[in-house]
């Protein structure tokens, strides 16, 4: 009947129509689909005490004054770039 031909399945095949679900949950959720896959993801590998600090908001504490440490150190050599700039104008 197909003998010799290819065929290519659809793209979402592989994934089991996994896409139409994700997007449901999603729009019931007020979320993107990213969002969902990125829930999924975390639920799928973290830890359960990863997952408790997740929920109460402390690993996002964390997150926030990792990221302002950042920032800050980013501005400082953003800073100390300009100053060094300025110098080596005057030499």
């Amino acid at each position: 009947m197909l003998s010799g031909k290819k065929i290519d399945p659809p793209p979402d095949l592989a994934e089991g129509g996994k896409g139409d679900v994700r997007d449901v949950i999603a729009k019931d959720a007020g979320v993107s689909h990213g969002t969902v896959d990125k829930f999924l993801f975390i639920r799928d590998q973290a830890s359960e005490e990863e997952m408790k600090r997740l929920c109460s908001g402390e690993l996002a504490l964390e997150l926030r004054k990792t990221l302002q440490a950042i920032i800050d150190i980013c501005k400082m050599l953003k800073k100390s770039l300009l100053t060094s700039r300025k110098i080596l104008r005057l030499v």
